[in-house]
């Protein structure tokens, strides 16, 4: 509310009267009350209410799950959101009569993206602290969120792929268009390719490479780690779903057209979305194919259960059975 309301302030929003806006305006003087309610009650349990609570399952997933990994989100939508605007101005996309007026979003697209980022860092700052206590405790976490980020970085770059095919079809096909498309309707397009695989193949790529390289130190055993095979699987099985939908369809389309005798270059009006998803859901299942392969050759699925061991030490052991957790990897028993 701040955001938006210097911004009318700097550029008028009112394109009859040209007047600027006040700063503390209606909107500012409710978001102002919501901060103020809500910032001591989130000061008072963070601090106070939870200060013992540093081994506790709960506070886990409140980091990694909920403010680290919704943090990374916000991040994630406000940075294409507001590349997308910029993109799409210097590509010539915008009907805004004025920049002021093309931008005038942009505020609601900052606003987020600062408040994520401060969300993302200051609790990472805090597992990264508390780490240094708790280092097997929070390792299964850590790979959960590793994971889950390269799963979003995926997922913006397969609606980048799917969203980049039906462009080429249009280019090349132009009886695939719609019938309302202006003549500049590939720069809204362009704009929207251009963001989702500018922000998903770096966001992707860091995140796998990350947990790829944990895969190679850690051999059979970080390769037969549950959050792995359950992000592998799980991408494999969407990606086949997706595949065998999107040939149905496509097939579908064909035949109908050719059964109904108006087979034509026009046919690929309808199917053009179907081979967008079938070619991107190819490649990423092609890639995720050779990870399990890779990852069931070196024995993922043949490592053995790990045995419930209980420790019995004295009053001076304690830092004994952090060593041979975070030895062994596991959770020990310990009395």
């Amino acid at each position: 509310a701040l955001l938006r309301s210097i911004y009318n302030g700097a550029f008028p929003a009112s394109l009859l009267s040209g007047e600027p806006q006040p700063l503390w305006e209606r909107g500012t003087r409710i978001a102002l009350s919501v901060a103020i309610a809500g910032g001591p009650v989130w000061v008072w349990h963070w601090y106070q209410a939870t200060r013992r609570d540093m081994e506790s399952t709960l506070r886990q997933v409140y980091l990694y799950l909920y403010a680290i990994l919704l943090g990374a989100l916000t991040i994630l939508t406000s940075l294409a959101l507001s590349l997308n605007l910029i993109l799409g101005w210097l590509l010539g996309a915008s009907y805004a009569p004025t920049g002021a007026v093309h931008f005038r979003a942009l505020p609601g697209f900052i606003a987020p993206l600062i408040v994520g980022l401060a969300l993302w860092v200051y609790h990472w700052n805090t597992v990264q602290q508390e780490s240094k206590q708790l280092t097997f405790r929070l390792l299964a976490a850590r790979r959960a969120y590793t994971y889950f980020m390269a799963a979003l970085g995926l997922a913006t770059i397969a609606a980048g792929l799917i969203v980049l095919i039906p462009t080429i079809i249009d280019i090349f096909v132009p009886s695939a268009r719609g019938l309302l498309l202006g003549a500049d309707w590939w720069r809204v397009r362009t704009s929207w390719i251009l963001t989702l695989l500018i922000i998903g193949a770096p966001w992707w790529g860091y995140y796998w490479l990350s947990v790829q390289n944990q895969a190679r130190k850690g051999g059979a055993e970080e390769r037969a780690a549950l959050t792995r095979r359950l992000h592998v699987y799980i991408v494999l099985v969407l990606s086949m779903l997706s595949l065998l939908g999107s040939l149905v369809f496509t097939i579908f389309s064909f035949l109908q057209a050719a059964l109904g005798g108006t087979l034509s270059a026009e046919v690929f009006r309808q199917a053009k979305w179907g081979i967008g998803v079938f070619v991107a859901a190819a490649l990423i299942a092609y890639y995720y194919w050779r990870a399990l392969k890779e990852d069931l050759a070196i024995g993922a699925e043949r490592i053995a259960r790990k045995v419930s061991v209980t420790l019995l030490v004295g009053p001076q052991g304690k830092g004994l059975a952090s060593q041979l957790e975070e030895k062994l990897g596991y959770k020990l028993n310990v009395i």
